[in-house]
C-alpha cells in the first residue's frame, strides 16, 4: 500500500477551497487504489475540517504561511515516521526550497502558484488559460509529470454526471462567497438588493461560509420575502441544482458550475482569480462581474445578475458552452497520475 500525505490547510484566512480539492483527490485514491491518505495541517481549524470528515490528520502546530526550512524538516519527520511515499502540497506560500527538501524523502507534487518553477515530480495546473510556453521553456528537460488544463480540474464525484431539470423561468439566484467572505460581500449585496425595485421578482439565497464574520444568520431568515440565508454544506451541489443562476467568487467553483451547466456570474476576490475569470467571461462561459475592490462593485455585480436573469437565450447559450469545458473526471485522472509515481517505498 502506498501512503500519500497532503500538506494543506483550511481556515478563516484562506477558506476551504484548497482542502476541498485535496480531499476530493484523496477520496479518489482511497476508493480506487491501494492507497492510504493522510493530511498534515498547520492549525486546529484546519485539523477540524478533516476530522469532521473522518480523515487521519497530523497537526504541525505552525503558522499556515510557514514553509521555511524548519517547517520542511518537521514535514520530513512525518514522512519518515508515517512512511509516506508521496507528498502533495497545496499552498500559495510553498517555496522551491521547501519542496526540494521534501523531494529527497518522497515523490512530491504541488498545485500551480503563478509562473514559478517548482522542484517537484508532479505539477497540477487546471487553469483554462495556462501559459503553455512557460511549461515548455521551464520543464521541457525535467522529469516532471505535468497535469495541465481543464481535464485535470479536481471536482467531486457529484459533478461527474449531473442531471438538471430545465425550467422555463429564471428566478432563483444562489449567492456563494466561499468559506470566509473577507470583504463582507453578503451584507453589502443584501443592502444593494433591498434598495432596488428590479430585484423583487427574483429570489436570492445567500450561503454563509464556515468562517464568515456573519453570525446567527438564521435569525435574519425572514427579514425580506425574497432574501434568505443558509449555512454552508458539503452537499452544495444539490443546492446549486435547485437554482437558475449562481453568483460566486472565482476559483474552483467556476469549474463546478461549468460541469453542471448552471449559468453563473463570477467575481474575483484575489488578484490570481482575475485573469481566469476574465478569460472565461470574454469567451462566453460565464458573466464576469468585476473584482470586489472595484468602485460601485455591488451595483455592477447586481446589474450583471439582472441582465443575465432577464435573458433566457443568454442563459441557454452560456449553459451549453459551460458543459464543453469540464467533464467532471479530473480527480480520476489526477489520482491515476499520482499513484503511478515511482519511488523507493
Amino acid at each position: 500500500m502506498k501512503k500519500i500525505c497532503f500538506r494543506v490547510d483550511a481556515n478563516q484566512n484562506i477558506g476551504q477551497g484548497h482542502a476541498m480539492r485535496c480531499l476530493s483527490i484523496a477520496n479518489e485514491l482511497s476508493d480506487n487504489y491501494d492507497a492510504q491518505c493522510i493530511f498534515a495541517v498547520s492549525d486546529e481549524s484546519s485539523a477540524r475540517f478533516f476530522t469532521m470528515r473522518k480523515k487521519e490528520v497530523i497537526n504541525l502546530g505552525l503558522d499556515y504561511k510557514d514553509y521555511s526550512l524548519f517547517a520542511a524538516k518537521a514535514m520530513l519527520k512525518i514522512i519518515e515516521t508515517e512512511q509516506v511515499s508521496i507528498e502533495i502540497v497545496d499552498s500559495y506560500h510553498v517555496t522551491y526550497e521547501y519542496l526540494s527538501l521534501l523531494r529527497q524523502a518522497a515523490k512530491t507534487g504541488c498545485f500551480y502558484y503563478g509562473n514559478q518553477v517548482m522542484s517537484v515530480d508532479l505539477l497540477i495546473n487546471y487553469n483554462v488559460n495556462y501559459d503553455k510556453s512557460f511549461y515548455e521553456q521551464n520543464y521541457n528537460l525535467k522529469n516532471v509529470e505535468l497535469l495541465l488544463g481543464t481535464e485535470y480540474v479536481p471536482l467531486r464525484k457529484e459533478f461527474s454526471n449531473p442531471k438538471l431539470i430545465k425550467k422555463d423561468t429564471v428566478e432563483n439566484i444562489l449567492f456563494l462567497t466561499g468559506g470566509s467572505d473577507p470583504y463582507n460581500v453578503v451584507e453589502s449585496m443584501v443592502n444593494e438588493i433591498k434598495s432596488r425595485d428590479d430585484c423583487k421578482k427574483l429570489k436570492f439565497t445567500f450561503v454563509i461560509g464556515d468562517y464568515s464574520k456573519i453570525k446567527g444568520h438564521q435569525a435574519y431568515e425572514k427579514e425580506c420575502d425574497y432574501i434568505s440565508y443558509m449555512a454552508s454544506t458539503d452537499k452544495i451541489v444539490d443546492i446549486m441544482k435547485t437554482h437558475d443562476i449562481v453568483v460566486s467568487a472565482g476559483g474552483i467553483t467556476m469549474y463546478e458550475l461549468c460541469a453542471l451547466g448552471i449559468p453563473c456570474v463570477i467575481y474575483s476576490m484575489a488578484d490570481n482569480q482575475i485573469p481566469e475569470a476574465k478569460y472565461l467571461g470574454e469567451n462566453g462561459y460565464l458573466v464576469y462581474g468585476r473584482d470586489v475592490t472595484t468602485d460601485n462593485f455591488c451595483k455592477m455585480l447586481l446589474d450583471s445578475i439582472i441582465m443575465l436573469a432577464s435573458s433566457e437565450d443568454a442563459c441557454n447559450k452560456i449553459s451549453g458552452k459551460m458543459k464543453t469545458l469540464v467533464d467532471g473526471k479530473g480527480c480520476s485522472r489526477i489520482a491515476s497520475k499520482i499513484y503511478a509515481l515511482k519511488g523507493d517505498w
